[in-house]
């Protein structure tokens, strides 16, 4: 088997909030449903690594922009197995309604999670000049290396 990768946005406990469009909630997932997800990762004995880590016969679970039930539900029930994952944020989403705030990410890192870059504005990078791509990563990196006082 080759190593492979399950991207999550939000993980929300009963219903997703109503205010968000769905056009970002279809890539949200039930607190159940992730934990059936968890289940079927541990009963086939996969190893689950981080994105860093990658290697043949594992599971890398990924979330982007920094949801916050990424972090408030997801985290503790990867930390309960002993399973690390990769959380790729978006800087200007970060203390909004709805996503992280800068503890919840340093938080993540003190507990092993991999933190990773998921641009400063979440544009379009394929709609961008070259120096707005290095803007969109560099400003970000900058942003959650100073947060957690890691390379990212």
């Amino acid at each position: 088997m080759k190593s492979i990768r399950l991207m999550y946005h939000d993980i929300y406990s009963t219903v997703p909030d109503a205010q968000i469009p769905r056009t970002a909630t279809m890539y949200h997932i039930s607190k159940n449903a992730f934990a059936e997800h968890l289940a079927i990762i541990e009963e086939a004995g996969i190893s689950v690594v981080t994105v860093g880590e990658a290697k043949a016969n594992s599971v890398g679970i990924t979330f982007d922009d920094g949801w916050a039930g990424a972090f408030d539900i997801a985290l503790p029930m990867l930390a309960q197995r002993g399973w690390k994952a990769t959380y790729f944020i978006t800087r200007d989403f970060v203390e909004r309604t709805g996503f992280c705030d800068k503890d919840m990410i340093a938080e993540a890192s003190r507990q092993g999670m991999e933190i990773g870059v998921h641009g400063t504005t979440h544009r379009v990078l394929s709609a961008c000049t070259r120096e707005e791509i290095i803007y969109e990563w560099s400003a970000c990196k900058d942003f959650l290396e100073t947060l957690t006082g890691k390379q990212v």
